[in-house]
């Protein structure tokens, strides 16, 4: 657990369903929601999503809180053209209350920010629905809120917004209030804007392209059943818990021992048993936060699964570990052996003898044979011919260690010429004879009765004609 000593509101399992709440000093009922910036909102639930431009990873990102561990806040850094390296200078996240099904009547969000002493905004909330609309901009150059309802109001603050100040929007159809660090009077006051476009959401960061923005925002809260004041509503309380995200294991064990190679992070696991075995391992697990919560589902048989779903504290992360059990295997057999690269024709995995044949006039290098197991578990051991026309042993074990296959690939060279060497007609030799010419005509007298007998040599003696 987590402390955060400085004023806070709700915990982030809020998150995932808006938790009903009464104040019991007025029994006014309230729904809160809540944003704690342990991750972008966009990766938060509900999801926030961004509008009016885009951002570079160094302009929006999660730092650590240097005076409470365990915190976090949003940096939000907007330089523009002057100081940064992009032109960017509008960026604003959105909490889009009709992509999530929310009706809004009236509206209360509240912030805690901290502007950036060197840019020229602290903080831009606008505040849409039911055809109204409230904008509001914090300038951190002097201190200043500006209404930007059309009217262009500005009011001088009785804060320095770039320190941490907490800062209260409550919005009806008539009139938006901003409270800061909860005081009871507001400090501003005035009437939303008429709008058409039926809008429901509320954003914060940058719609000003003529400034830059810089803040750091630690969390924001609303709630969509009233527009309150201080003192109304729910109370904050003096501390708040933030709950745990951590889903991690510190512990993943089989049969009461440790599984071999097991890691946090890691969360696929593929264990083998003999080929019989009977009884189906047990799974335990200790997860590194003991607030979390676990449910293990034990394999029901083998080849089976069990898993192990971690649910942190906060109750929303979630991170299922997985156990799968099969039987070491027997095969020794291989799906493949290829020589030079290329695949041996017409292997069959349960045929142990082959022969390849290379051609005599282009080989000049002893060649490399290669194989692959049907099992990725077994062992491939491979002696290579030792001459360019010898034999090559492959030794297949199976991952039992027991069962083992040899294959055995003999190499001949052989010509590839099929060219004559001398071409006859009645054992003379065909004038204009030449091996790479391939027709011939001879001519005979009409009254010629017997054809001559053509005979030939090939150019290879082993070649066949």
């Amino acid at each position: 657990m987590k402390k955060k000593n400085y004023t806070q509101w709700f915990s982030k399992s809020m998150l995932v369903a808006l938790a009903v709440l009464f104040c019991l000093s007025n029994n006014v009922f309230a729904q809160w929601t809540m944003y704690d910036s342990h991750v972008l909102p966009n990766a938060t639930v509900p999801v926030f999503s961004t509008s009016s431009g885009s951002f570079s990873a160094d302009e929006n990102i999660i730092v650590a809180d240097p005076n409470v561990t365990g915190n976090h806040f949003l940096r939000m850094d907007v330089p523009g053209h002057a100081d940064g390296p992009t032109t960017q200078t509008q960026f604003y996240w959105r909490m889009n209350f009709a992509s999530h099904n929310v009706e809004v009547t009236d509206l209360t969000v509240v912030m805690r920010v901290k502007g950036n002493p060197i840019r020229d905004l602290a903080l831009d909330m606008d505040i849409h629905y039911n055809d109204h609309r409230s904008r509001v901009t914090l300038h951190s150059v002097n201190n200043e809120a500006r209404v930007r309802n059309g009217t262009g109001t500005n009011t001088i603050l009785a804060v320095n917004v770039t320190e941490w100040n907490t800062y209260r929007f409550a919005m009806t159809a008539n009139e938006t209030r901003l409270f800061i660090n909860e005081e009871t009077e507001p400090a501003l006051v005035f009437t939303p804007q008429s709008a058409t476009s039926g809008n429901r959401h509320f954003r914060f960061g940058d719609g000003d392209s003529g400034n830059t923005f810089g803040a750091d925002i630690d969390w924001v809260i609303w709630d969509v059943t009233g527009a309150y004041a201080p003192g109304e509503g729910t109370a904050i309380p003096e501390v708040v818990v933030t709950p745990s995200w951590d889903a991690n294991l510190a512990e993943l064990n089989l049969d009461g021992n440790m599984i071999e190679g097991f890691a946090p992070g890691t969360i696929n696991y593929e264990i083998a048993l003999p080929i019989g075995t009977i009884d189906v391992p047990v799974v335990a697990a200790v997860a590194s936060d003991d607030a979390a919560s676990l449910v293990i589902t034990q394999a029901a048989d083998i080849p089976g699964t069990a898993t192990v779903e971690v649910t942190a504290e906060n109750g929303i992360t979630i991170k299922t570990y997985s156990v799968d059990f099969r039987f070491i295997s027997d095969d020794a057999s291989l799906q493949q052996i290829a020589v030079n690269g290329v695949p041996v024709e017409g292997f069959d995995p349960e045929v142990l003898s082959y022969t390849v044949m290379l051609p005599l006039e282009t080989t000049d290098e002893i060649p490399v044979i290669t194989a692959e197991a049907i099992d990725e578990n077994a062992v491939v051991e491979i002696t290579q011919p030792a001459t360019i026309d010898g034999v090559a042993t492959i030794v297949v074990t199976a991952e039992d260690g027991v069962a083992t296959l040899t294959y055995t690939v003999n190499i001949e060279l052989v010509s590839t010429d099929a060219t004559l060497s001398d071409l006859l007609a009645d054992g003379e030799t065909i004038a204009g004879f030449d091996p790479d010419v391939l027709e011939y005509t001879l001519l005979f007298p009409d009254d010629q009765a017997v054809l001559p007998v053509i005979t030939a040599v090939a150019g290879n003696d082993n070649a066949t004609m």
